[in-house]
C-alpha cells in the first residue's frame, strides 16, 4: 500500500493530463508508472527497466490489466526518444544525478519529477503532507529550459 500511496505522490506534485507523454526509469514492479497509468488513462506512460526480467513482468501487468496507454521498454533509458512531457523516478539513490539525466528525456518545457532526499539544486521541493499517507518522501521538481 506504501508504495502505491508514494507512486501517486507524483499526480499532486504535477497531474498527468490527456495526451501527455510520461516515461517512469527504473519502473522496477512499476511505481510509479503503473499506478499513475491506471488512474490517469487519457495520458501515455512508458514503462523503462533494463532489468529484461522486470519488464517481462510489467508486460504482464500490462497485458492483464488491459492497459492501452502504457508501453514497456526492456532497455536502458539512453536508448529512448528524448521528447516526453513528463520524466520521473522514484526509487533513486542520487535524486541530483537522476534529475540531471532525466532532464535530457524532456521536451523543453517538460517536467522532471525524482523523489528521494537531500537536495537538487535549482529544483522545486514538494512534500504533501497527508497524515493518511505515511511517506518520508520528497519530490524535486525541475522544468527543462527552453532552448
Amino acid at each position: 500500500m506504501r508504495h502505491t500511496a508514494d507512486s501517486l505522490l507524483f499526480a499532486l506534485a504535477y497531474p498527468p493530463v490527456g495526451g501527455e507523454r510520461w516515461v517512469d526509469v527504473g519502473s522496477g514492479a512499476g511505481f510509479p508508472g503503473m499506478c499513475l497509468a491506471i488512474c490517469y488513462p487519457q495520458a501515455g506512460f512508458s514503462l523503462v527497466d533494463a532489468n529484461r526480467k522486470k519488464a517481462g513482468f510489467l508486460d504482464m501487468q500490462v497485458l492483464d490489466l488491459g492497459l492501452a496507454n502504457v508501453r514497456v521498454f526492456a532497455e536502458r533509458a539512453e536508448r529512448l526518444e528524448t521528447d516526453f512531457d513528463v520524466a520521473v523516478a522514484r526509487a533513486v539513490t542520487d535524486p541530483a544525478e537522476a534529475t540531471r539525466r532525466l532532464l535530457t528525456m524532456v521536451k523543453p518545457g517538460g517536467k522532471v519529477i525524482v523523489a528521494g532526499t537531500g537536495t537538487v539544486v535549482g529544483a522545486e521541493v514538494v512534500q504533501p503532507d497527508i497524515p493518511e499517507v505515511d511517506s518520508p518522501r520528497r519530490l524535486f521538481m525541475m522544468t527543462r529550459t527552453i532552448e
